[in-house]
C-alpha cells in the first residue's frame, strides 16, 4: 500500500486510520521547552556568572562565552525534544471502528490502547489562536475515571477529521442520528452568562487569604486618611505607595481579566441526553458531557457568596473540574433560586433538591469527638509544657482544637433522599455533595468500641472502586440510617 498523506484517512478492515497533524510535534516541543526557556532567560545573569566563576576556578580556557554556551545547551535540549516528538508522531496512528477508538504505537514493541466508546464520559473540542491560524482542532477524550489529571486521549487534527470523530462519538453515546442536527442548530440556550456575571463569579470566588489582605489594605488607607498621613506618604514615597497598592490590586485584576477571557460567551444547553457547554474568547472550547456519566453534583458556597445567597455548581464527571485550565464548574456563581431551576431542567431524572431538611450527626457522636480531643490533649499538652510554652498559648491551643472538634460535628450534615444522598460539609467554604446511589461502588463502615456500643457508625462512600477513587465522608450515622443508605446504594 502506498504511503498516505497525514490528514487523509485510510480504511482497512472496516477501521478508519488517521494521524494527528504534524503541528502537534511543534506544539508538544514548545509545551515542554517553554518552561526551560523561561527559567534560563530569567536566571540568565546568574547562570552566566556561575559558568565564568567555574572557568576561572578550574583554569579551563574555553573560547565559548557563557552566553553562547547557554544558547547551545538550550538548542540541544529543544532539538532532542523535537526529535522525540517527531519519532512519537511517526510511530503513532489512530483508528476507530464500531465500538472503540484505538491508538497504535509501533517501534520495537507494539503498543495498542483501546478506548471503548461506552466508557467515554465526555470530550472537549478546543481551538486556540495558533490552532485557528493552521485550521486545526484539539480533541480531548475522557473515560470513566474520577479526578483525571489529563485526558485519556488527546489528538491534534484537521477540521474534517475532528467533525467525523465528533459525529462518531456523539452518535455512539446518545444513540440518535438526529442529535448532530440539533447540536448545530441551537437557538435558545438553557443558560448564558455575560461579562457582568463573570465579574460576579470572580468576586464571589476571591479567596479568604486575599479577602483578609484586601480588608487590611482598606483599613490601612482609612487609618492614613484619618491620621492625615496619606498625602505625606504619597508625596514623600509615591513609588513605594503605588507598589504596595499594585501588589494587592494586580493579582485581583489579573484573576478577573483572565476569567473574562476564559469564560467569555459561556452558554449551556441540554440536548437529548447530552450537555453542551461552550465558552472562550482567545481559546474556544466545547464540552460534550453525557448525562448518564454524571455521578453527582457539588454545590459550592464561599464566605462571600453565602452572604448574597449565590452558589456554584460542579458535576462529578471525568474531564470536568479535574485539571487546572479545564472547565472547573458547570454553572458559575448564580443565585440559589436560579441554580435550583436550572438543575431541575438539565438533570430532571435525578430530582436534585437543595431545600431538603438536613440531619445532624447523632448526639452521642459529640462524645466520641470529645474523647479524641481529650486523648490529643493528654499526648500534646505535656510536650508543650516540657518546652516551656506559656500557659496562655496552651489554653489557646486547647480552645482551637475544641472548636475544630465541634466544627467537625456540627458542620457535617446529610439528607437521605430517593435517588441520592446529600452531604454538607465546610464552615467558611461550604460544599454540598449530591451523590447518586447508583454511582456508589462500595462503602466503608468504621466501628469503634464506644460507637459500636451505642449503635452509631462512621460511614464513607466511594464513587469508583479503583485506586484514587473519590471518597466522601458521610460522618456518624445511626444504625437505622446506615441500613437505609446501604439499601439504597446496593438496590439501586
Amino acid at each position: 500500500m502506498k504511503k498516505n498523506k497525514i490528514d487523509k484517512k485510510v480504511i482497512i478492515n472496516d477501521k478508519k486510520y488517521f494521524k494527528s497533524s504534524p503541528i502537534s510535534i511543534i506544539d508538544n516541543t514548545l509545551r515542554v521547552t517553554w518552561l526551560a526557556t523561561i527559567l534560563i532567560i530569567t536566571n540568565f545573569a546568574l547562570i552566566a556568572n556561575k559558568i565564568n566563576e567555574f572557568n576561572k576556578a578550574t583554569n579551563v580556557n574555553i573560547n565559548l562565552s557563557a552566553n553562547i554556551l547557554i544558547i547551545i545547551i538550550l538548542s540541544i535540549f529543544i532539538i532532542i525534544m523535537f526529535v522525540y516528538y517527531l519519532i512519537n508522531w511517526k510511530i503513532t496512528r489512530i483508528s476507530y471502528d464500531e465500538n472503540k477508538i484505538i491508538v497504535y504505537k509501533n517501534i520495537l514493541i507494539k503498543d495498542k490502547y483501546e478506548f471503548l466508546i461506552k466508557n467515554v464520559s465526555g470530550f472537549v473540542v478546543e481551538q486556540n489562536i495558533i490552532d485557528k491560524l493552521f485550521k486545526i482542532y484539539r480533541l480531548k477524550i475522557y473515560t470513566e475515571k474520577i479526578n483525571n489529571l489529563k485526558p485519556d486521549a488527546h489528538f491534534v487534527v484537521k477540521e474534517h477529521i475532528m467533525f467525523e470523530l465528533k459525529e462518531f462519538i456523539i452518535k455512539k453515546i446518545v444513540k440518535k442520528n438526529d442529535i448532530l442536527k440539533k447540536l448545530e442548530n441551537i437557538n435558545n440556550y438553557d443558560i448564558k452568562i455575560n461579562i457582568r456575571d463573570v465579574l460576579i463569579h470572580s468576586f464571589f470566588n476571591i479567596s479568604i487569604g486575599n479577602s483578609i489582605i484586601i480588608f487590611n489594605v482598606i483599613l490601612l488607607i482609612f487609618s492614613m486618611i484619618r491620621d492625615g498621613t496619606i498625602a505625606k506618604e504619597i508625596f514623600t514615597n509615591l513609588l513605594g505607595f503605588l507598589i504596595t497598592i499594585l501588589t494587592i490590586v494586580f493579582p485581583i485584576l489579573y484573576s478577573i481579566i483572565s476569567s473574562i477571557l476564559k469564560f467569555y460567551g459561556y452558554k449551556l444547553k441540554k440536548v437529548e441526553d447530552l450537555l453542551l457547554v461552550k465558552y472562550g474568547f482567545l481559546t474556544t472550547r466545547s464540552y460534550f458531557i453525557p448525562i448518564l456519566k454524571i455521578k453527582g453534583v457539588i454545590i459550592k458556597e464561599t464566605l462571600i457568596s453565602r452572604i448574597f445567597n449565590f452558589n456554584l455548581l460542579k458535576v462529578i464527571c471525568s474531564g470536568v473540574s479535574s485539571k487546572k485550565g479545564e472547565l472547573d464548574f458547570l454553572l458559575p456563581m448564580i443565585s440559589k433560586d436560579k441554580l435550583n431551576n436550572i438543575l431541575l431542567k438539565i438533570l430532571p431524572e435525578s430530582n436534585f433538591n437543595l431545600s431538603k431538611d438536613l440531619l445532624y450527626q447523632p448526639n452521642f457522636a459529640i462524645s466520641i469527638f470529645l474523647v479524641i480531643f481529650t486523648i490529643a490533649n493528654i499526648l500534646v499538652i505535656p510536650i508543650l509544657m516540657y518546652i516551656k510554652l506559656k500557659a496562655l498559648y496552651i489554653l489557646i491551643y486547647m480552645a482551637v482544637t475544641l472548636i475544630m472538634i465541634l466544627v467537625l460535628y456540627y458542620f457535617k450534615r446529610i439528607s437521605i433522599n430517593k435517588n441520592y444522598i446529600l452531604i454538607s460539609t465546610g464552615v467558611f467554604i461550604k460544599n454540598i455533595s449530591l451523590i447518586l446511589y447508583d454511582s456508589v461502588k462500595y462503602i466503608k463502615i468504621s466501628e469503634g468500641v464506644i460507637s459500636d456500643k451505642f449503635n452509631i457508625h462512621n460511614l464513607s462512600i466511594y464513587i469508583t472502586s479503583n485506586f484514587g477513587s473519590l471518597k466522601k465522608g458521610v460522618g456518624y450515622v445511626t444504625k437505622n440510617n446506615l441500613n437505609r443508605i446501604k439499601k439504597k446504594c446496593f438496590e439501586s
